[in-house]
């Protein structure tokens, strides 16, 4: 099977994992909940993809979708001997709410927080600090 072949096979496994997974169709901080827990969970478990209550994680890579993880997993598993091999999953990083003064400042730069995930318009940070200075730079996504 040719490359082009493997990566169309992907998608196709794809879509019919999560419809919704492809570019532009799934709204920033919406969680990826398209299939039911049990083939989630046997997925996961196949592909040795791991999930903090906020990200994926397949190797050192981090993705919002489970449906991404699952893809590259999957790319690789075809490339074996072209594949890197991957050890031990990341710990994963507490996610801690922002405080009272955090949230004011959020406020007044129409910063918003949900699910561990700064947002400015269509643009998602994981440090408030990022989300604020690019909102200090004013320009608006």
């Amino acid at each position: 099977m040719s490359s082009r072949e493997d990566i169309a096979a992907i998608r196709s496994a794809s879509l019919k994992l999560s419809p919704n997974a492809t570019a532009g169709e799934t709204q920033a901080g919406q969680r990826n909940t398209d299939e039911p827990v049990p083939e989630r969970e046997r997925l996961m478990a196949e592909f040795l993809v791991a999930f903090n209550g906020r990200h994926y994680f397949y190797g050192p890579y981090r993705y919002d979708h489970l449906a991404d993880a699952l893809n590259y997993a999957r790319l690789q598993r075809a490339n074996v001997g072209a594949g890197e091999q991957f050890g031990a999953m990341p710990a994963p990083q507490p996610v801690e709410a922002p405080s009272e003064s955090d949230r004011q400042l959020m406020n007044s730069l129409d910063i918003t927080f949900l699910d561990g995930v700064y947002q400015l318009g269509a643009y998602r940070y994981d440090r408030l600090a990022h989300a604020v200075a690019y909102a200090r730079l004013g320009v608006r996504p």
